[in-house]
């Protein structure tokens, strides 16, 4: 699977493997804990993502990625992300997005809600960790398949995009899951192309193909 933004100077702003890293969020950060891995004996290592503890703005409207009728995830003008899940039994929840694990807050009603950091603009994966044990889709989200896995993705709309571009080879899993999210955001408005190559996985002659088609559609007058 491969996607990417083409902002309307032509010039391809983002391009992303979606399916290159073994994070369930995007970028194929790693994961551990409530950040990526740190530490001061290993060379280069990151220290933990602080969790941005402010209230959201309250704007939040239900991500283009959703499944029909379903409020969350939501997406507000910080790129924060909200997200519920009802598990009464759980002892824990964690929301698992881009390489790190947000705490969400247990409510009277069985009902978990969290919020994320701020979030690159684009496409994420991310699962819900419940108990440090199982990790599922959240189940207000269409299915996608990467880094090996079916997961759920939000959307953080993109401010210079002229449009979205997302691609599969025909024999890769999750083609009609991303066809269908093309159309979802074309209902939202935002200009979205799909492109489907012929006969190939998930691998180079794929990604060449779709460069090849949505260049054309980048550089057209």
């Amino acid at each position: 699977m491969c996607g990417a933004r083409f902002p309307q100077s032509g010039a391809t702003n983002e391009i992303r493997d979606y399916d290159s890293g073994p994070s369930a969020g995007s970028g194929g950060r790693s994961r551990s804990g409530a950040g990526p891995p740190g530490g001061s004996g290993r060379p280069g290592a990151q220290p933990p993502v602080e969790i941005d503890k402010t209230a959201p703005t309250e704007d939040f409207k239900p991500s283009s990625l959703n499944q029909p009728g379903k409020q969350y995830p939501e997406v507000n003008s910080q790129r924060r992300v909200r997200t519920q899940l009802r598990a009464p039994n759980a002892q824990t929840v964690l929301i698992d997005m881009g390489g790190v694990r947000y705490p969400m807050t247990k409510e009277e009603n069985g009902v978990w809600t969290g919020v994320t950091n701020a979030q690159d603009e684009g496409f994420h994966y991310y699962q819900l960790n419940v108990d440090g044990v199982v990790s599922i889709p959240d189940p207000g989200t269409q299915i996608f398949y990467g880094s090996s896995r079916w997961g759920g993705a939000v959307e953080i709309p993109t401010h210079d995009q002229d449009f979205y571009a997302l691609s599969y080879g025909s024999r890769e899993p999750g083609s009609s899951a991303g066809q269908a999210a093309v159309e979802a955001l074309k209902k939202e408005g935002v200009n979205s192309v799909f492109y489907e190559s012929p006969l190939t996985a998930h691998e180079w002659q794929s990604w060449r193909r779709s460069l090849h088609e949505f260049a054309q559609l980048a550089f057209q007058k």
